[in-house]
């Protein structure tokens, strides 16, 4: 009887250990998480913290991207704001994860909000003229903004 007391013991442990890993792994799974890239598919990334002064687009680039990569329950949206001067496009046929709102003519801004959590975000961005934007995160699905970053185009 003693032996089978211990034999029952040892299961019960084993199931524990394999319990308290598994819930373990997916306690880290439900932390949301964005990372911002330094360089995206097709250039420099806009979102990146490290990057403020940028060149405007000739013939031959520079070109940057609007990059993220997001896990299954993040959430992104971004807002780029044109302060003075300055245009901006993106290439349509790059865009990976993002719906793309209209550029709004009377707030002088466009919206990018990602499609789906847990994928990749991309997009080919290209400046024309110099001048001032910000870039407001909301990140998590927040309301608010969570940051803002303020960026220089030069000609």
């Amino acid at each position: 009887m003693e032996r089978e007391y211990n034999l029952h013991g040892v299961m019960i442990l084993v199931i524990c250990i394999f319990f308290t890993s598994c819930s373990k792994k997916d306690e880290s799974d439900l932390v949301p998480s964005i990372d911002y890239p330094v360089n995206g598919t097709y250039g420099i990334n806009l979102l990146h913290n490290s990057n403020n002064a940028f060149k405007a687009t000739g013939a031959n680039g520079p070109f940057y991207s609007l990059a993220a990569n997001l896990n299954d329950r993040a959430q992104l949206k971004i807002i780029i704001n044109r302060v003075d001067t300055g245009n901006w496009l993106y290439t349509v046929g790059s865009n990976v994860n993002w719906a793309i709102s209209s550029f709004d003519r009377a707030l002088e801004r466009q919206i990018f909000q990602e499609v789906n959590a847990g994928k990749r975000c991309d997009l080919e961005i290209r400046f024309y003229g110099g001048g001032t934007f910000t870039i407001d995160y909301y990140e998590y699905g927040s309301n608010s903004i969570t940051r803002t970053k303020t960026i220089e185009v030069s000609n």
